[in-house]
């Protein structure tokens, strides 16, 4: 089991216009992954936001792709905020797949973190979507 907490986004290599995406999230003990499509243009507006965050006090950033009604394949949600004003944040990871009772996953954990690795987070996401790069791994510090 990995000891470092990380966020892994790996392209598939599809020609459409819409990417398809495994995220691979741990917080060093628990670990799940889950694939989606999104559009590179809400990765770059995700990253735009963790580079700023945190605007103010209550802030948080949010990124849904999927969602967990039935009628969906898949769901990836992530949610970062400020833990207290001494720079503690945390990233929430909600993802999972839709499916039969024998094929449908969910896992749901919180990595804790400062804010800076968020904003690394979204300045190496920023540079991802800009050069298509097949894989993006940014470990997540906790001061």
């Amino acid at each position: 089991m990995e000891s470092e907490s990380s966020i892994e986004l790996v392209r598939w290599p599809y020609e459409d216009e819409a990417w398809h995406v495994e995220i691979r999230a741990t917080d060093g003990q628990y670990c799940a992954e889950q694939e989606f499509y999104t559009y590179p243009s809400d990765l770059v507006q995700l990253a735009s936001r963790l580079r700023a965050f945190p605007a103010h006090r209550g802030a948080e950033v949010i990124f849904e792709a999927g969602s967990k009604d039935p009628k969906w394949a898949h769901w990836v949600f992530l949610r970062a905020f400020l833990v207290d004003a001494a720079g503690h944040a945390a990233m929430t990871v909600d993802v999972g797949n839709n499916g039969d009772e024998f094929r449908t996953r969910a896992a749901r954990f919180t990595i804790e973190c400062d804010v800076a690795s968020l904003n690394r987070l979204g300045e190496q996401l920023g540079q991802w979507v800009e050069e298509s790069g097949a894989a993006l791994r940014c470990r997540l510090y906790s001061s």
